[in-house]
């Protein structure tokens, strides 16, 4: 058996775009036509079918919305963690605003599973140099696993703090307790750090190149973090007028070939939660790390 690699999705509407001013306001989220129902069963159904378990990162508003999805998302056997409530970057808050959007998403999601929600993920991935403040409000509230770091993405990009650089699991000690963090695969190509797997980089590299790296990173001990939206395997994705060229594209790279990837990705290597990924390491082999 290889290494176990975390499969993890993040359940948000195809209209959740990072740095589209206009659609940072809730209210005018009902306006636009939703499809995170229909892509996230397909998701699952294809999961079952090739019997991998993941950890699923809802947003808050989309627990509030749609509480049978998230229902059935926890009685097919997935874990469940936050995205945030609104999808609103972390850098944009301060610690309460942070604390209550937090607070407001757990509260949909528990209210349906009756379980604790103890893993979060900031919509995208916006825990960097700015935010690491975050870590200690994740502990206070009793998150013990978190997956929002992404070095090598613009926002966090030439930072100097310690926590930006790794690229396993690695343990982050707080004032107020531990906190396990998955970073985001990444690996260096030509003295350059990229992502290796997930969103709309998953859909842009070619499959060939994608094993070269994971193979790269397995030679380590490294397991990879994959990540999907349900919009991913979109054949029809929708894309907010007024976007850019370059969001746009992003948006819509690869979409038609993701399932297809998707697919023979599940094939050939091991996919599990994340916490089940730590049950497997031990959490005494990670790093320990400090927020201050």
């Amino acid at each position: 058996m290889g290494i176990a690699n975390a499969f993890t999705v993040d359940v948000e509407e195809w209209f959740h775009i990072a740095g589209i001013h206009g659609l940072k306001r809730v209210s005018q989220w009902d306006r636009y036509e939703s499809r995170v129902v229909g892509n996230t069963m397909r998701l699952l159904d294809i999961m079952e079918e090739k019997d991998v378990r993941g950890t699923f990162f809802i947003l808050g508003w989309i627990a509030e919305k749609y509480p049978g999805l998230v229902k059935e998302i926890h009685k097919r056997g997935h874990e469940l963690g936050t995205h945030g409530y609104d999808h609103r970057p972390v850098y944009e808050l301060d610690a309460d605003k942070f604390r209550a959007r937090l607070r407001r998403s757990v509260k949909a999601l528990e209210d349906v599973t009756g379980e604790k929600v103890d893993k979060h993920r900031a919509p995208s991935f916006s825990i960097n140099e700015r935010s690491a403040w975050a870590f200690d409000v994740l502990a206070q509230e009793g998150f013990l696993y978190d997956s929002s770091i992404f070095f090598g993405r613009k926002d966090v990009g030439g930072t100097n703090h310690p926590l930006f650089f790794e690229r396993s699991v690695f343990g982050i000690d707080t004032p107020y307790g531990r906190v396990i963090e998955f970073p985001l695969t990444t690996t260096t190509v030509l003295c350059k750090n990229i992502p290796v797997i997930g969103g709309g980089y998953m859909r842009a590299i070619p499959l060939f190149v994608i094993k070269r790296l994971i193979k790269r990173l397995h030679k380590d001990g490294v397991p990879m973090c994959l990540y999907v939206h349900p919009s991913d395997i979109d054949k029809d994705r929708l894309v907010p007028s007024g976007v850019g060229i370059r969001k746009k594209f992003n948006a819509t790279v690869g979409v038609k070939r993701a399932e297809k990837k998707l697919r023979k990705l599940m094939d050939q290597y091991e996919f599990c939660t994340m916490g089940e990924i730590v049950d497997q390491k031990g959490l005494l082999a990670y790093k320990r790390l400090r927020t201050r």
